[in-house]
């Protein structure tokens, strides 16, 4: 070693790497032990407090309503069909994701009973806890570790995240556990990196559709967070780099959509839903009264215009 140099100049280097080295040590213990609680009081709720209901032995329609008859379709062969039972033909009331999940569930644990309700309720409430630390890290991209620590601690203990995750046969869970996904994918990528560090987050965007449409809403928003740094020039290549990927996952389902039902949308609903939750006497919420899945005539004029014709109209 060179006498010349004074070790107590360097030591602030080695120091600094050392403490770096502790905070991701610590950092890693932190997120593992809120995914851990955030599990271990989803499990105490699903078996000791709220079980969840189990599959009629008359068929699941009525336990997990048009996604789980989309599955049961799935499980016979028959397809991306029969949203309101079988007979009712093509639908794409729903997104391919989470019916086709459904469907190995009840493959694995049969098309009905508590054992199929408890392993989707599993499903959903892993889903649910790894929310915790993808909040914790979400905080961190965006350079508020500490308000993401709250909200992942926060997320743990949310009386609506753990009767949630063993209540509802729905994609709510799944859908999610993908947002937050993509949001840290997204926020991880920086103005000074190149756009193809933007590909994986544009694929994963496509993926997150085929769960559900519902992120489109929040697009134009992240399409703003992408300018944050950049020229006009480079954030439309950012654009395209994220656009392009997504596209191009969600383009077979787009073209089967038009292929067997005649539309290009993600889904065919759109109409049913504004009618039964927007109508001008509606006062709050979903009215039954006027959905196909409880009113007979509207389900025979669904059966007579098919999806796409009874949603427009």
């Amino acid at each position: 070693m060179d006498e010349n140099v004074d070790p107590a100049e360097h030591s602030p280097v080695v120091h600094g790497g050392f403490a770096e080295e502790h905070d991701a040590r610590s950092r890693g213990r932190g997120l593992l032990l809120v995914m851990g609680v955030a599990l271990a009081v989803r499990l105490l709720v699903l078996f000791f407090v709220q079980r969840p209901p189990p599959a009629p032995p008359e068929g699941v329609w009525r336990w997990g309503y048009e996604q789980a008859s989309v599955a049961q379709s799935l499980l016979r062969g028959d397809g991306f069909s029969d949203a309101f039972m079988k007979g009712t033909g093509p639908t794409a009331w729903c997104g391919p994701v989470f019916p086709s999940l459904l469907a190995g569930l009840m493959r694995l644990f049969g098309a009905e009973g508590r054992a199929l309700a408890v392993a989707l309720a599993l499903v959903h409430s892993l889903a649910s806890a790894l929310i915790a630390p993808l909040l914790w890290r979400l905080g961190r991209n965006l350079g508020r570790e500490d308000v993401g620590r709250l909200a992942a601690w926060g997320w743990a203990f949310h009386p609506y995240g753990e009767q949630a995750a063993v209540s509802l046969v729905w994609d709510s869970g799944l859908i999610s556990l993908a947002l937050c996904v993509w949001m840290v994918l997204l926020t991880g990528v920086r103005s000074t990196d190149p756009a193809r560090r933007l590909v994986p987050v544009g694929s994963a965007l496509g993926a997150l559709l085929l769960i559900n449409p519902m992120p489109l809403t929040i697009t134009p928003a992240a399409l703003l967070y992408l300018k944050r740094g950049r020229q006009v020039r480079s954030w439309l290549v950012a654009a395209l780099a994220m656009g392009i990927p997504a596209l191009l996952v969600v383009s077979p389902w787009l073209v089967r959509n038009q292929r067997v039902l005649g539309t290009w949308n993600f889904k065919a609903n759109l109409g049913t839903e504004l009618m039964v939750g927007n109508m001008g006497e509606q006062d709050a919420g979903f009215d039954a009264r006027l959905h196909p899945s409880w009113n007979r005539l509207e389900l025979h004029r669904y059966r007579e215009l098919g999806e796409v014709g009874y949603g427009r109209d």
